[in-house]
C-alpha cells in the first residue's frame, strides 16, 4: 500500500526549530540555514499520495537546476491529508484551514531561518496556500506563490472576496 497523510501534523514545530546555532542532527543541512536562498515549496491537490509528492518536488527541483543553473536553493513538499477517494472531495476540503495553518508555520521557520519562500499550489493545495498567507504580517510572507488550475471559485482574489489579493501576503 502507498502511504497516505491520515492527519495534519506539524512537522514544522517537531523538525523545524527557530533557527540555532548549531545544526541540528536530524535536519538535512540544506534547511539549517537559508542565507537568502530560495525555498519552493510544492502544495499538492486532492487526492495526491505520499509517492506522486515525492516524484513532483523531485521533477521539480530537477527541472529548477535544469532551467535556472544558478539554483541553489531547495525544493520541498508539503503533504496535508486530502484524502485518496473522490467521495471524499468535501472532507479533503473541510481540512484545507487546518492545514493552511500547519503551512503558515512551515513558511514562518523557513523564513526565520533566512530563506526567501515561493510556494506552488495546485488544485486544492492552491486553497490551502491561500488560505495560509491570508491576512500574514511580513515576517510570514511569502515571496512568490504560484496557482495551477486553483479550485477556488473565479473572482476569488477580487477585491472584497475570499482572497482578496490585497490580504494575501
Amino acid at each position: 500500500a502507498i502511504p497516505h497523510v491520515p492527519n495534519c501534523q506539524s512537522w514544522a514545530d517537531e523538525h523545524l526549530s527557530p533557527p540555532a546555532d548549531s545544526a541540528s542532527a536530524d535536519q538535512p543541512d540544506d534547511l539549517c540555514q537559508g542565507r537568502g536562498r530560495l525555498a519552493v515549496v510544492w502544495v499538492h491537490g486532492f487526492r495526491q499520495r505520499y509517492f506522486r509528492i515525492v516524484g513532483v518536488v523531485s521533477h521539480l527541483q530537477h527541472r529548477l537546476r535544469q532551467y535556472c543553473p544558478d539554483f541553489d536553493g531547495v525544493a520541498m513538499g508539503f503533504a496535508w491529508p486530502s484524502h485518496c477517494k473522490k467521495a471524499a472531495y468535501a472532507r479533503a476540503r473541510s481540512k484545507t484551514e487546518r492545514a493552511a495553518t500547519h503551512l503558515a508555520a512551515v513558511v514562518r521557520t523557513l523564513r526565520a531561518r533566512g530563506f526567501r519562500v515561493a510556494l506552488v499550489g495546485h488544485s486544492m493545495g492552491c486553497r490551502v496556500a491561500l488560505l495560509a498567507m491570508r491576512d500574514q504580517d511580513s515576517t510570514g510572507g511569502v515571496d512568490a506563490m504560484v496557482l495551477l488550475g486553483a479550485a477556488v471559485p473565479d473572482g476569488s482574489l477580487a477585491d472584497g472576496e475570499e482572497f482578496a489579493r490585497a490580504r494575501i501576503r
